[in-house]
């Protein structure tokens, strides 16, 4: 009969086939409980910048990854995102990663998000064996806490220290930049006081005077003094290590006080795209012009990086997303995205939720630079973590403003223009 011909049955095959390639997240076996991740984020507070910025990566890479058919190891199980707002408070950030995991039963958590926050909080992922991924924290010190399930994705505070250093050595050896004693400035944090006492360390030991040691109360809003006192202090060029806001508020403080020594960031408050708008026309063309420079991660939307201009080319189809609504800042929007794919990763290869397993996974992984599931552009050749959580190889770059633009200058194989002085 006409039904069974061969011909017909070869067409419905391969019409089939064409189906389940078009429409992966129809395969056969998809599972409707979702896999649930919980991420922690400032979406109020003085952090609130951040969390605006990394939750909506994290909804895309969510997307991208239900889109594509789920969790295939776990019969395309979807995954679904649960958003808690920490406030920029620890104790905050304690509480909701408890009720995420004992109300909420998330398989992971995505964060915490300060230096202060993961030291209060990363014990939880060992008591709980849930594993944490965070885009966002920064400090040394954490690492020492020996837990094996928390790790962060983001640049260290060791790494923006050496990478400063590095720079002040090229501004003298290749630029002929004159530096005879050094200011060190920092945010009174977990971060700027492990950050500051590596660059105080490296400093001794290439034989450049500090002439300033100046931790900074964070939450001040007048950075007049400290300014004050960088000057008085005579330093040829002044290392600083604060947060977006507080970085804005320095700058400021410096234009007023027309405070022109060269800045060079050892934070990611120095090299955020936001700084301009934040400090208006007038304030940035002049406190910008010092120089100043300020370490990156690379994470832009011009980076020739084919992983991360990928995730780029998929946040077209979103409403919140990098280059159109104002104020949100690609390093943490990426950086976010990148810990759902570790996740993904995670799930995937030990085709478990059970929070061992999956820590275990994340513990044994390898994500080569140029693989699709790593998009963060700082790692090279590989993102993979110590057993303590501390990222192994680490690239940061570093950034200058240029006719108001960061333009990355260092290091030469990654620079997109040349140092101005």
């Amino acid at each position: 009969m006409r039904e069974n011909s061969p011909n017909l049955q070869r067409r419905t095959l391969l019409s089939a086939t064409a189906l389940a390639v078009a429409m992966p997240a129809l395969a056969y076996g998809r599972r409707s409980t979702p896999l649930r991740l919980g991420m922690v984020a400032p979406m109020t507070g003085r952090f609130a910048s951040y969390g605006a910025s990394g939750v909506p990566g994290a909804h895309l890479a969510v997307r991208i990854v239900n889109e594509h058919g789920g969790i295939t190891a776990l019969d395309g199980a979807p995954l679904e995102l649960i958003i808690a707002d920490s406030k920029g408070d620890t104790k905050v950030t304690v509480a909701e990663i408890e009720r995420l995991i004992n109300d909420e039963h998330v398989s992971g958590i995505i964060g915490p998000f300060s230096s202060l926050d993961a030291l209060a909080a990363n014990p939880l992922s060992d008591e709980y064996k849930v594993p944490f991924v965070s885009p966002f924290w920064t400090s040394d010190k954490a690492f020492n806490l020996n837990s094996s399930y928390s790790r962060t994705l983001n640049l260290t505070s060791s790494s923006h220290a050496r990478t400063v250093v590095k720079m002040l050595d090229v501004l003298r050896s290749k630029y002929k930049f004159p530096v005879s004693k050094v200011g060190v400035i920092f945010d009174n944090s977990e971060y700027g006081r492990t950050a500051a006492g590596v660059v105080k360390q490296l400093l001794e030991k290439s034989g450049i005077p500090v002439v300033l040691d100046l931790p900074v109360t964070p939450g001040s809003n007048d950075y007049t003094p400290a300014v004050l006192r960088a000057r008085d202090s005579g330093a040829d060029v002044l290392m600083a290590g604060f947060y977006f806001q507080e970085t804005v508020l320095l700058l400021r403080a410096a234009d007023a006080l027309n405070y022109r020594t060269p800045i060079i960031g050892f934070a990611s408050g120095f090299s955020d795209a936001r700084l301009p708008d934040a400090l208006g026309p007038d304030v940035a063309a002049r406190a910008l012009k010092a120089p100043v420079f300020g370490t990156t991660p690379g994470m832009r939307e011009d980076t020739k990086y084919g992983p991360l201009q990928t995730l780029l080319k998929e946040a077209t189809k979103e409403t919140v997303r990098p280059g159109v609504t104002q104020g949100l800042e690609l390093e943490w929007y990426g950086l976010s995205a990148q810990a759902v794919y570790v996740f993904k990763q995670a799930f995937e290869h030990s085709g478990s939720e059970d929070g061992i397993r999956v820590n275990d996974a994340i513990l044994e992984m390898n994500l080569p630079r140029g693989s699709e599931m790593l998009i963060a552009p700082f790692y090279d050749p590989a993102l993979a973590w110590e057993p303590n959580g501390h990222p192994k190889n680490q690239v940061p770059s570093i950034a200058q403003w240029q006719d108001g633009e960061p333009i990355i200058v260092y290091p030469d194989d990654v620079a997109a223009g040349a140092v101005r002085l």
